[in-house]
Order: C-alpha cells, then sequence, then structure tokens
C-alpha cells in the first residue's frame, strides 16, 4: 500500500510541475540578485555562502511545501484519502516525496552556488560537510511541513497560517545546521552534537505530526 502511496504523491506533484519549473526560475534570480550584488563587489566567503545556502533552502521548503499539498488540498481528494487510507502511512508517504523533492532541488541549488560563488568548491571534503547536515535538516523541514499543511487545512487563511507557523519553528533547523556548518568549514571537525540536535528535530517533528493525525481522526 505505500507502494501505490508514494506513486499517487510524486504523480501529484507530476501534475504540479509548473510550478516546480516556477520554483528553479526563482532559485536562480535569487542567486543571481545576489552574485550581482555582492559578488561582483568581492568574493564572499564560504561562511556567508553557506548562510545563503541555509536561506535558499529555507525558501525551496516554504514554497514546496505549499505546492505539494496544492493540488490535493483544492480538489478536495485529501478527505477521500483520509477515509481509506491509514493517517500515518500518508503522512510518512507526504514526507518522504517531499524529501526526495528537496533532496533533488538542493542539489542543483549546490551546483548554482558552485557557478555563481568562485569560494564554493565541489571537492570531496566538502561536499561531506554539505551533506552531512542539510539531510537531516532537510528531514526535518519535510516532516515539520506535511504537519503544519495538514494543520492548516481546517483553516480559511491557509496561506496566512503556514508562514505563521513554520518560519518560527524552522528557524531552530535553520540556526543548528548553518552553524554546525560553518564550524566544519572554519575548524574541519564534525560537530556530533548538532547532528544530534538536527536528528533530534526531525524525532521531535515525525511523532507531532503522526500524533496529530491519529487525534485529527478520533
Amino acid at each position: 500500500m505505500f507502494k501505490y502511496l508514494l506513486l499517487k504523491e510524486f504523480q501529484l506533484v507530476g501534475r504540479a510541475k509548473n510550478g516546480l519549473l516556477s520554483l528553479v526560475s526563482l532559485l536562480m534570480a535569487f542567486l543571481f540578485i545576489f552574485h550581482y550584488s555582492l559578488e561582483h563587489s568581492g568574493k564572499l566567503d564560504v561562511n556567508s555562502i553557506v548562510g545563503l545556502k541555509w536561506a535558499g533552502i529555507f525558501l525551496l521548503a516554504f514554497i514546496l511545501i505549499s505546492q505539494v499539498t496544492y493540488e490535493e488540498r483544492e480538489s478536495g481528494a485529501y478527505r477521500i484519502t483520509r477515509l481509506y487510507i491509514p493517517s500515518h502511512l500518508e503522512f510518512l508517504a507526504k514526507s518522504f516525496v517531499l524529501f526526495v523533492l528537496l533532496f533533488i532541488v538542493e542539489i542543483f541549488l549546490l551546483f548554482l552556488l558552485f557557478l555563481f560563488f568562485e569560494k564554493f568548491h565541489f571537492v570531496p571534503g566538502e561536499l561531506l560537510g554539505q551533506f552531512l547536515y542539510f539531510i537531516p535538516g532537510t528531514l526535518s523541514l519535510s516532516f515539520l511541513g506535511v504537519t503544519l499543511s495538514q494543520m492548516s487545512f481546517a483553516t480559511r487563511l491557509k496561506e496566512v497560517v503556514l508562514p505563521i507557523l513554520l518560519i518560527p519553528l524552522s528557524i531552530p533547523v535553520l540556526i543548528a545546521g548553518m552553524e554546525a556548518e560553518r564550524r566544519y568549514f572554519s575548524k574541519g571537525e564534525v560537530s556530533f552534537s548538532s547532528l544530534v540536535v538536527l536528528f533530534a528535530f526531525s524525532v521531535l517533528y515525525l511523532s507531532l505530526g503522526l500524533l496529530l493525525r491519529e487525534v485529527g481522526d478520533e
């Protein structure tokens, strides 16, 4: 059953391909503006580029979370799905698909950073630092995004409620990942405490999402 749920979620994403193309265009414009305004006058250091990368991850997550749930929300299909599909399976399927999409677009983000900023390099050591922290960070944002998008279904002000809840709850994840990655590039050491914090956020938001689904079904 889980396989068919994943297939259904990917098909919904396929229906929103125009929105994904717009997202890629927005991402390229976002980086070009920073390249022209900052890199053009002076080469950005790695710490600044790391901050820019995590800002881009937040922007991607915010838009993709809305995009992934838009088609199903507008058609009302999610109400039918919840009648026949266990809520925890639906939650896990949506979170996994959102994580895969974010991961793919973030790979594209890394490639754009390499093109736009001279001090950003594709070397094995630096790539380890890139993936080491943004994988658990992306996982946390995926669980959180699906949880909040489902909560916003019950309100009329969906477009207002989602950012109001998402921004403060995602900031701790972004700060933890950003600071850990900066320490990795400046000192060359892996912060295991930061990894524990990021995975703890993943477990917290996963548990919160499953709990709210179970409560909503009662």
